[in-house]
């Protein structure tokens, strides 16, 4: 693990100066960049592209240099630059509906349809939105379609499942916690290379 970690480390390069760090957003970042975020520095390797007829948004693999663990950053530009850190992943296990039941994928067609609330930990997730969309991974720029499902509690925090169920390579669904960030809370250190 130490070893993964300082293997990491070796790739900062060409770190920009403090003082012009505020240029750059996450959009700059290629493979091998780094950032802090809450003073804790991350390897960053772009790790695909989702994307449908009007929009795309882009999903980085973030590795903490402290802790050796991974997790996801998505960001998208709509009106503004949106960037959204994957907090834990989830299972089915983990979720409710109004009636405190355990819900599965069976229940996500009546819980669109009817646009329910699920719930996490005892936290009111609402119904946001669910669609089509395609995702191309970087390393490979392989295509994978994906159907996805999107509730949003009051404190800014999502729930996202993502149905992979026609992909050999993914478990049919992943379900991500994740919260929404301010694009100045990301500290750009290092922007890698291509």
């Amino acid at each position: 693990m130490f070893e993964d970690r300082f293997e990491l480390i070796r790739k900062l390069k060409n770190p920009i100066p403090k003082e012009n760090r505020h240029k750059y957003s996450i959009k700059d970042i290629k493979k091998n960049g780094f950032i802090k975020i809450d003073d804790k520095l991350y390897h960053v390797l772009p790790y695909g592209k989702f994307f449908d007829k009007k929009d795309e948004w882009f999903e980085l693999k973030i590795t903490c240099i402290d802790t050796g663990k991974s997790t996801y950053l998505e960001w998208e530009e709509d009106d503004e630059l949106e960037i959204f850190l994957s907090i834990k992943e989830l299972d089915f296990s983990d979720l409710k509906d109004d009636e405190n039941e355990e819900i599965d994928e069976d229940d996500l067609n009546q819980i669109t349809q009817e646009e329910d609330d699920i719930f996490f930990n005892g936290k009111k997730f609402e119904y946001e939105d669910d669609y089509k969309a395609s995702y191309l991974r970087a390393r490979d720029n392989k295509k994978f379609h994906i159907y996805l499902y999107e509730f949003e509690a009051k404190n800014g925090q999502n729930i996202t499942i993502e149905n992979w169920s026609n992909n050999d390579e993914r478990p049919d669904y992943e379900i991500w916690l994740s919260k929404e960030i301010p694009s100045k809370s990301i500290e750009i250190i290092s922007l890698g290379t291509e």
